[in-house]
């Protein structure tokens, strides 16, 4: 599991990546503990903001079977937005 360490553009920009980086622990905690209650083997990463860098970099480590990528409602409307 890869969760992007998802930040604003002005964080990105001043590079204070740490609340978007504990952010992404959350979302990752909470991804793996439910994975494993459903008896699934997982493991994962925060990654880059880019959630396609992530991946590259995820996969970079280890070699994958899966990979599902950890991510919130609001990135993923902004994203769709054209952001």
């Amino acid at each position: 599991m890869v969760a992007p360490a998802l930040n604003s553009r002005l964080r990105h920009w001043i590079s204070d990546e740490d609340v978007a980086r504990r952010a992404a622990e959350e979302r990752l905690a909470f991804c793996l503990e439910r994975l494993t209650r459903a008896g699934l083997e997982a493991r994962g990463v925060v990654g880059d903001a880019d959630p396609l860098q992530a991946i590259a970099d995820a996969l970079y480590d280890f070699a994958a079977n899966e990979i599902v990528i950890a991510t919130s409602q609001e990135f993923l409307s902004t994203r769709s937005a054209g952001s």
